[in-house]
């Protein structure tokens, strides 16, 4: 089958132009996509703070929870 040199250069440059736009497409994805990441860490990091924040506070152990150990040297409490 033959192709005319025009139809063949038409052909060449809708080809160029797709790839062009599909190439556009996917880097605009990318970038959108970081963004999207970017800005979810940004939250989780906040979100944490927040927990953190809102953590009860240990207060000091009671008599119960304390146990007492005689260090080996002095045998002293």
């Amino acid at each position: 089958m033959f192709i005319s040199r025009k139809k063949y250069e038409a052909d060449l440059e809708k080809a160029f132009q797709d790839g062009r736009e599909s190439v556009f497409e996917q880097r605009r994805m990318d970038d959108c996509m970081r963004e999207v990441h970017i800005r979810m860490d940004e939250v989780c990091k906040r979100l944490s703070r927040m927990e953190e924040a809102h953590r009860p506070v240990k207060v000091c152990p009671t008599e119960e929870e304390v146990t007492f150990t005689a260090c080996s040297p002095c045998r002293c409490f």
